[in-house]
């Protein structure tokens, strides 16, 4: 018995690598724009003076507000499409960074 396989084995592209680096560049935008509050709620306890109790509500309202962004957005996309819920991600993820990296600017207190 003799199987033929249908599948075509094609070099990879300059476009294939664009995009995977596109999309890896991405993928560590957005990873590094959820973690980055993270480190800076142990400057606030200490500046504003609030309890290691506090310190964990804050931090998990932070991950509850997160999951469901992203059960909204997954939903979302199911009726929108995947292209234009990723742009709005994507114009957002940039606003938020360019406010969090303006905010050295604030005078607090």
């Amino acid at each position: 018995m003799t199987v033929i396989s249908n599948t075509v084995i094609r070099a990879t592209t300059r476009c294939d690598i664009f995009t995977l680096a596109l999309h890896s560049v991405t993928l560590i935008a957005f990873m590094a724009a959820s973690s980055v509050p993270t480190p800076i709620y142990r400057l606030y306890q200490h500046d504003w003076g609030f309890s290691a109790t506090l310190l964990t509500v804050i931090f998990a309202a932070y991950a509850f507000a997160l999951l469901c962004a992203l059960l909204i957005a997954g939903r979302l996309s199911d009726h929108v499409g995947r292209r234009p819920v990723i742009a709005a991600a994507l114009l957002l993820n940039i606003i938020s960074m360019l406010f969090v990296s303006s905010l050295h600017r604030i005078p607090m207190g």
